[in-house]
């Protein structure tokens, strides 16, 4: 598409001066669109250099394909996501191939989906530093540790080349272990299921109040990877059968101070399949 066809796509929006949704149906694609009236003096000196070779470009036309940038546009503010991982390196005149390199260093993305790709491209570099954490939320520190400990697991390696290979996306490990449940137990609790002293998992009924009653609970056929506290897998398990008892059945091995002999449980037993280190 000539820059004259991309200016005509969104001349419609010629007066709005705050990001307007665009679904552009041939492309399948969401954009934000929006004009302004002025540029500021950075907008001038930064979109000029981008745009330099295309004088038919309209440069006051912002088109983006998430809400967040186009607002941080608006606002004059953004995030900051800093880490350190492998990165592409764009190409530049002096580079006789013109291709994309991969380098490894500091970085930083200003959107937290672009962290998210970042780790996924490299899962085995991408680190964030104690200093950096203070960027990132809480839930996005813990998602990002239990994503890059599961493709880690599943042995996914960092690309190699920015053209990268279909084969990178068909995982045997992925084909095995994708089906099951994934949950974190505290460490002594995996220790206690590797050891043999403890077979099953316990739910209580407040973890089930969506249940009718406790035979819709499903009763086998199933399987988990048990995590511990630092998100690393440890079991592989399959769920056999459950039982509804009492607390003082199992009280020797599973201990609650919030639970009286009487009080019933459900209780989901297991054989383990495999055991990682």
């Amino acid at each position: 598409m000539n820059r004259k066809t991309f200016n005509k796509r969104y001349r419609k929006f010629k007066n709005n001066n705050l990001p307007t949704s665009f679904w552009d149906e041939k492309r399948q694609v969401l954009e934000y669109v929006y004009y302004n009236s002025e540029l500021n003096y950075w907008e001038k000196y930064w979109r000029n250099i981008s745009l330099k070779e295309h004088n038919d470009f309209d440069r006051k036309l912002h088109v983006n394909t998430n809400l967040t940038q186009a607002l941080e546009d608006i606002a004059g503010c953004s995030f900051y996501y800093p880490y350190t991982s492998g990165y592409f390196a764009w190409p530049t005149k002096e580079d006789e191939n013109h291709d994309i390199k991969i380098k490894y260093g500091p970085s930083h993305s200003h959107s937290f989906e672009e962290v998210v790709r970042s780790l996924y491209d490299f899962p085995e570099s991408f680190k964030i530093t104690k200093e950096d954490e203070i960027y990132y939320s809480e839930q996005e520190l813990i998602f990002l540790r239990k994503v890059q400990k599961y493709l880690q697991f599943i042995g996914l390696k960092d690309v190699k080349s920015y053209k990268q290979n279909n084969d990178r996306f068909q995982n045997e490990k992925q084909t095995k272990y994708g089906s099951a449940f994934l949950h974190t137990y505290e460490n002594k609790t995996i220790e206690d299921f590797i050891s043999g002293k403890r077979n099953f998992v316990v739910i209580i009924p407040s973890d089930i109040k969506f249940y009718k009653d406790y035979e819709e609970f499903p009763n086998h056929d199933y399987t988990e990877l048990m995590q511990d506290k630092e998100y690393n897998i440890r079991l592989f398990v399959e769920y056999t059968h459950r039982a509804v008892i009492t607390y003082k059945e199992i009280k020797k091995v599973y201990k609650s101070s919030e639970l009286k002999d009487d009080d019933k449980l459900v209780v989901m037993y297991f054989k383990i399949i495999e055991i990682f280190k």
